[in-house]
């Protein structure tokens, strides 16, 4: 899969600056982006501007912005935007871009907003399948997960 890229969100938050490496890996290319004011030398070195996800057009603005860096991936990591991009996933599909999030049933579930240790298993799934093959969700769910307390899959959303 190295050949494909990834655009991830909140990437200025340091548990996901902590987690690069495992969300990289499988990528040829991996963009950084937030809608936080960051330092120049951050956009200096990559980082993306994106819009901030109360904006009523964040669906159209983010796939803009995933059309202009062409990437294959889209990665939003905060509650907000995985609620502002709920039923948009066909819409980013159209242009061969597949948003990695869990849907929303499993946000409601409550399983989210709990943060991974520096020890624990980290996987980003598509539609319940490991993109290094390594692992499998039971519920077709799709973005980035940790083992929580070795024992049970739980999504990274800030």
């Amino acid at each position: 899969m190295k050949e494909k890229s990834i655009l991830i969100t909140h990437a200025t938050h340091p548990v996901i600056q902590r987690l690069y490496k495992s969300i990289g890996e499988n990528f040829q290319s991996l963009f950084k982006g937030d809608s936080q004011d960051f330092p120049s030398l951050l956009e200096a070195s990559g980082y993306q501007k994106l819009p901030d996800a109360s904006h009523s057009s964040y669906p159209h603005l983010i796939l803009d912005a995933c059309l202009t860096l062409e990437v294959d991936y889209f990665l939003p990591l905060a509650s907000a935007e995985v609620k502002a991009l709920q039923g948009t996933e066909v819409m980013f599909a159209e242009y061969g871009i597949q948003v990695l999030m869990p849907d929303e049933p499993y946000l409601n579930a409550g399983s989210i907003n709990v943060i991974p240790s520096k020890g624990d298993a980290v996987q980003l799934f598509e539609k319940g399948q490991s993109l290094s093959g390594a692992a499998r969700l039971s519920e077709a769910q799709s973005g980035l997960f940790f083992l929580h307390e070795g024992k049970e899959w739980k999504a990274i959303l800030l």
